[in-house]
């Protein structure tokens, strides 16, 4: 989310915040996997949604413009 409260467009949705429990708790239900196994992956790949994906075998959704 920005910093900036004004230019508040929502969550990123290409990256993967290991710092905001909503937000492992949402990557986690959507790939079906613990919240270790994907801070596992966020540590080893980074957190772009993509690299995420592709480490734990899941489909990453489409991204949006």
């Amino acid at each position: 989310m920005a910093d900036d409260r004004a230019k508040n467009e929502g969550p990123d949705r290409n990256r993967v915040n290991i710092h905001e429990p909503f937000d492992v708790a949402y990557w986690a239900m959507k790939w079906n996997v613990g919240a270790e196994k994907l801070k596992a992956a966020v540590a080893q790949v980074g957190p772009m949604v993509d690299d995420v994906a592709k480490v734990l075998g899941k489909k990453a959704p489409p991204q949006k413009p």
